[in-house]
């Protein structure tokens, strides 16, 4: 089973989210009808996704997306929903194809992908994640596991000696307000202010800086917080600073943030 990071051009591409109704909640088992589901590639005419998205397992709140090949052949594809009914609310995810991905880095000879290669094509800020709790793909994409500690290391923010408070911030939109983030965490005893959309408990998130002067820092996300977490992708997120003249920077514009699904639920001692 390929990875899927980064989304490849030419090649299927699986992924799940959550549709919500009006009122923010998830919807459970959501009925998707022929025409609910289109795509778009590369800024063309719309048209029906070739496999209808399927709730998976069933009963559940989760939907599979299934992008084909064909589908996948060019740089920006663009996966619409849109429920006629009105049983939930309307989605868009967009999705930027990479000439390879991960499991291509084992490809030997003049077209194989070093790592050197990779952080070349990388412009601006990077992103890395421990790989014991999540993965990364591209620097910009953070892709994070329900369950675990996230440990994500965000790299090259520039000098940040002057900033004070700094921000990061998950939504689902930019247009939501912060009360109604994923996520929202700073640099501060506070730690996490926002959890699923209500006050969090604040020491199960916080922002260390590592290295101030080239603008590196760690977010950590405690599992007490992410086994709570909501399975969905297509969010976004961006990290902001205000420095010791009160000015508000942005830091990094971010990019798309993935919730993922682990398998195993509960951790005990053995």
């Amino acid at each position: 089973m390929p990875s899927y990071v980064t989304p490849k051009r030419a090649t299927e591409f699986i992924f799940s989210i959550v549709l919500y109704d009006s009122d923010g909640d998830p919807v459970t088992d959501p009925t998707i009808s022929a025409g609910d589901f289109l795509v778009s590639t590369d800024f063309g005419a719309t048209s029906n996704l070739d496999t209808l998205p399927a709730v998976t397992p069933s009963g559940s709140t989760q939907v599979k997306v299934t992008v084909s090949a064909a589908e996948m052949t060019g740089d920006n594809v663009l996966v619409m929903a849109e429920d006629p009914d009105g049983t939930w609310e309307p989605v868009s995810i967009a999705i930027q194809t990479t000439a390879n991905q991960i499991d291509d880095l084992a490809l030997t000879g003049a077209d194989a992908d070093t790592l050197e290669d990779l952080s070349n094509q990388m412009d601006g800020v990077t992103v890395s994640v421990q790989a014991a709790t999540a993965t990364v793909s591209s620097g910009t994409t953070i892709n994070v596991y329900r369950g675990t500690t996230w440990i994500i290391t965000i790299e090259g923010l520039g000098n940040i000696s002057a900033y004070d408070t700094i921000f990061f911030t998950v939504k689902g939109s930019p247009d939501d307000s912060d009360a109604d983030a994923v996520l929202k965490v700073y640099n501060d005893a506070s730690g996490l202010l926002i959890w699923n959309k209500a006050t969090a408990t604040a020491a199960q998130g916080k922002i260390v800086v590592d290295d101030a002067t080239a603008g590196d820092i760690t977010i950590t996300i405690q599992e007490e917080a992410t086994v709570s977490a909501i399975l969905r992708t297509g969010l976004t997120y961006d990290v902001k600073g205000i420095d010791d003249n009160g000015s508000v920077v942005m830091l990094s514009a971010g990019g798309q943030f993935n919730v993922l699904g682990d398998v195993t639920r509960a951790i005990v001692s053995p």
